[in-house]
């Protein structure tokens, strides 16, 4: 599953949000 699938399915989008989030502080603070 792919993120463009994952911001169009709305019950996802919070839980992608919140991994995206993780990802990036992970990304910056590394």
């Amino acid at each position: 599953m792919d993120a463009l699938t994952l911001l169009n399915s709305e019950p996802d989008l919070q839980s992608f949000k919140e991994l995206f989030e993780e990802w990036w502080i992970d990304y910056e603070f590394d």
